[in-house]
């Protein structure tokens, strides 16, 4: 699947944009949810994003959102195992800042996961605000698998593609 398909899925099912360079294709993808991936040999790059619908400011607790992350992970993200899924770690503190974020408020959040029951996990980190026009909170999630290897230059990566997401502008329609 090319950048081109990608882009057009992503503006057409979802409303959005992002920049998915070469080699990133679509995982999955549900009504509230959509997986990119890019797989290499030793390395391994992710980008989710999902939503939820928004009911209150409370949703943006850091451990809400971690929650969130949970239970969107154990759904979405198998590990490679039977039974097992990425989940968030706490072997490190959370890093969590309230920023903005395309001139939305957001909350980026900087930490470790790990897979259930299996030797595996990396850093993510994610952004959560509000969509105000589908009254749902959007959490763009990227993460890195890269055993043995320096994560700090592919965690810039990630967060390059993360803050090159915008929603997509609506096509008007031609003059009469």
């Amino acid at each position: 699947m090319n950048t081109k398909s990608i882009s057009k899925i992503l503006q057409d099912n979802y409303g959005v944009q992002i920049l998915a360079p070469k080699g990133f294709f679509i995982a999955s993808q549900k009504e509230d949810f959509v997986w990119l991936r890019k797989q290499a040999r030793d390395i391994e790059e992710g980008i989710m994003i999902y939503k939820r619908p928004y009911l209150n400011q409370n949703q943006f607790d850091t451990e809400r959102i971690l929650e969130y992350r949970n239970v969107i992970t154990e759904r979405e993200i198998p590990g490679p195992i039977d039974s097992s899924y990425m989940q968030v770690a706490d072997i490190f503190p959370h890093y969590v800042k309230e920023v903005e974020f395309n001139s939305k408020y957001a909350v980026l959040i900087r930490s470790w996961w790990e897979t259930t029951k299996y030797p595996m996990g990396g850093p993510f980190m994610s952004y959560s605000f509000v969509d105000e026009t589908q009254e749902n909170i959007i959490t763009i999630d990227g993460y890195i698998y890269a055993p043995k290897k320096e994560k700090r230059d592919l965690l810039i990566h990630i967060e390059a593609i993360l803050k090159s997401f915008k929603f997509a502008e609506k096509e008007s329609a031609p003059p009469k």
